[in-house]
């Protein structure tokens, strides 16, 4: 167990998402006006992750969308309510890492981005005059946000900083804007971190890698991360896809040079377009152009995206890895349609919206949840195991529950509860009880859910060691009869959990409606619950 500058403990295996609300760019959400549109949908999601076992954040700020506008203004406050996020993630139990992207450090047209826009405002200045203008601000940009979230309440929240986001010297003067951000920006001591672009090349070697760098300025680092993005045209390109083989070597070389790091994992995922593409066939970087004659060597479906990102997920769990988030949680993902051109688009996330899904949220869902079969993929007698029907009230005399492969949400199957009767008052359910539970903490939960049944919720009924039912809790009622599938927690403005009682022993988490005429089905699908 180690901790960081403000003493907080940070568990030994973390596992998270990169974050920001679908539709949000960066400090756009963090504003007055947009803090108040988007508090509710964040607060979903961030129910979500937990349900999935997600327990860290690592949110990107890119220095366009998050006040910096060079020779024309740094607004440190485009970001003022990220207190307010911090402490909305802190709640929930989550650690939360900081990374400050500054994409005016980047090429455009073969120039750098930054003294292309100095340079037509100020074009009598010297390179390195022009430079110390952009380091300025860039600064006045990073700290503005550090010092919002160091002043927060929620502070010993932030794991760390990274300070610029996948260095690489591949960039003009990465190594110059690296050694100027670290002398002089704000993040506390022990908070210290950085991502390089493609391990352990940009780590070590040269003059101008990380750990030269970092000599030259006689300091050093708590973080080291790098990314795992395995699946490439060759092993030429960006993207680590040889990420297992360098791991100890980037561990052994972390405990020499920066003593005390811990190496992390703040990207991984592979890509998953909408419905099958088998090819990739975009430009690639000068340094990983495919070879004439080479057949492209990534598949881009969900089945390929989910045994990857469950391999790095199950890896990195045994490796004890101290934090592995995942890129990203939702994204648009193209359709199958969609002209190559515009395949650039973000398309790793583990669903395109809230209410679709792709397969591997269903495993994730498996992998770290408390409930046996909560992806209803195992079937046992025409049912999903580990579930059962239930009915209360003038419950219909009959009540049938299989599993079913039509349209599931996610992966292969789903539980299918359906009834030929109508009843006045009552409900129908599928229960489950978890393998294990932590009394007195809170409980995460969510449900795919399709159904034509109204008042549908997601119950929990605690019991003592002696077997008494202490009490019931039940989640906020919906009724999304449109025969979609629907994320149960995203109906619901603000999420919703259920706390644990500390004198419970066992929980049976329940999903159910009321079925107000005939036939009534309720589909359940990819329930995920944790603690």
């Amino acid at each position: 167990m180690s901790t960081n500058a403000s003493g907080a403990p940070l568990s030994d295996s973390r596992f998270g998402f990169n974050y920001m609300p679908q539709g949000y760019k960066g400090c756009d959400f963090l504003t007055d006006d947009g803090w108040a549109e988007a508090k509710g949908k964040v607060a979903q999601d961030l129910d979500l992750m937990r349900s999935l076992g997600a327990t860290v954040l690592r949110l990107p700020f890119w220095s366009p969308s998050s006040g910096f506008k060079p020779t024309w203004s740094v607004d440190t406050q485009m970001c003022r309510r990220l207190p307010d996020y911090l402490a909305m993630a802190k709640e929930r139990g989550f650690k939360v890492v900081i990374l400050l992207a500054n994409t005016y450090q980047r090429m455009r047209g073969g120039e750098l981005i930054w003294r292309i826009i100095y340079g037509s405002k100020f074009p009598n200045e010297t390179d390195e005059e022009l430079f110390e203008r952009f380091v300025s601000d860039s600064l006045i940009w990073e700290n503005g946000i550090i010092d919002l979230a160091e002043s927060s309440s929620a502070r010993d929240a932030v794991v760390y900083y990274d300070y610029t986001g996948e260095y690489t010297p591949s960039v003009p003067r990465e190594s110059d804007y690296f050694r100027a951000i670290y002398s002089r920006s704000h993040v506390p001591a022990g908070k210290g971190g950085q991502s390089v672009l493609v391990a352990p090349d940009d780590l070590e070697g040269g003059w101008d890698t990380l750990v030269e760098q970092l000599a030259i300025a006689h300091g050093s680092i708590s973080f080291v991360d790098f990314h795992a993005y395995p699946v490439m045209p060759h092993t030429g390109c960006p993207g680590n896809p040889d990420f297992k083989a360098v791991y100890d070597h980037v561990v052994a070389e972390a405990a020499t040079k920066f003593p005390g790091a811990r190496v992390v994992i703040g990207e991984f995922g592979r890509k998953a377009l909408r419905g099958p593409q088998p090819f990739d066939n975009l430009p690639y970087p000068r340094t990983c152009r495919k070879q004439a004659g080479q057949a492209p060597a990534r598949v881009f479906d969900e089945r390929s995206q989910s045994a990857t990102v469950m391999d790095i997920i199950n890896w990195a769990a045994a490796k004890k890895i101290p934090i592995y988030t995942h890129w990203m949680l939702w994204d648009h993902t193209p359709a199958n349609d969609t002209p190559e051109s515009d395949l650039r688009s973000n398309v790793f996330g583990i669903g395109s919206d809230p209410d679709a899904p792709k397969d591997v949220l269903g495993l994730i869902a498996t992998r770290f949840g408390i409930l046996k079969n909560g992806d209803m993929e195992t079937p046992e007698t025409g049912a999903p195991a580990d579930w059962r029907a239930q009915s209360s009230g003038d419950g219909p005399s009959t009540l049938q529950l299989a599993v079913s492969d039509r349209d599931p949400a996610t992966n292969a199957r789903f539980a299918h509860l359906e009834t030929t009767d109508a009843c006045n008052s009552c409900r129908v359910s599928i229960d489950s009880v978890p393998a294990k539970i932590a009394p007195g903490k809170a409980l995460y939960v969510n449900a795919y859910v399709r159904t034509n049944m109204s008042d549908v919720r997601i119950s929990v009924a605690q019991f003592d060691d002696a077997g008494h039912q202490l009490d019931d809790i039940s989640g906020p009622s919906i009724s999304p009869a449109d025969g979609r599938w629907r994320s149960y927690l995203h109906q619901i403005d603000g999420g919703w959990r259920a706390q644990i009682s500390p004198k419970a022993r066992k929980i049976v988490v329940s999903i159910g409606g009321a079925p107000r005429g005939a036939p009534a089905y309720l589909d359940v699908d990819a329930v995920s619950a944790s603690q």
